[in-house]
This record gives C-alpha cells, sequence and structure tokens, in this order.
C-alpha cells in the first residue's frame, strides 16, 4: 500500500489583512470569520464555516450564499474551492 503525504501551506492571513478584505469588498462586519490555524487546511473549515479565496471575492462572489447552499456544501463536505477549482 502506497502513503500519500499532502502538502498544507500555512496561510499567513493576520487579522489586518481580514480588516483590509472586509473594506475592499464591502463585508458586512455581521459576517463572522475565523483566522486559519497551522495546521488547518482549506479543505477542512471549522463546521459551521466555509473557506473563501480572495479570488472569488475579486470575481464577484457575494458572501451572502443561500442558506441552503451552504447547507448542501457543509453536509457533502464541499469546500467552496471545488465549485470553481482551476479559479487561484
Amino acid at each position: 500500500m502506497t502513503s500519500q503525504v499532502i502538502a498544507v501551506i500555512s496561510s499567513i492571513l493576520t487579522c489586518r489583512d481580514v480588516v483590509s478584505l472586509y473594506k475592499r469588498y464591502n463585508i458586512s462586519d455581521s459576517i463572522p470569520y475565523v483566522l486559519p490555524e497551522v495546521d488547518d487546511a482549506a479543505c477542512n473549515p471549522p463546521l459551521g464555516y466555509i473557506t473563501i479565496y480572495e479570488v472569488h471575492l475579486k470575481v464577484g462572489l457575494h458572501i451572502q450564499l443561500a442558506k441552503e447552499l451552504g447547507e448542501i456544501l457543509r453536509v457533502l463536505e464541499i469546500p467552496m474551492a471545488r465549485l470553481h477549482p482551476s479559479a487561484f
């Protein structure tokens, strides 16, 4: 049996970066965020959260996803990046 090693690149995002993104893309302060920990992977966000890449915001993704879509993605364990994987 061959084992696979998956490299996870840690995020370098800071609180200051998030504030800047919120301002740049007019994201409501009522939308919570969680900064990734060193060993977190974008493909496995914390329960109740989704991963958003800045490229999604650049192309016009609105953070206010339909509740049903968010729930479907969560239940099926599909990260947002999988909806358009070649976008980043």
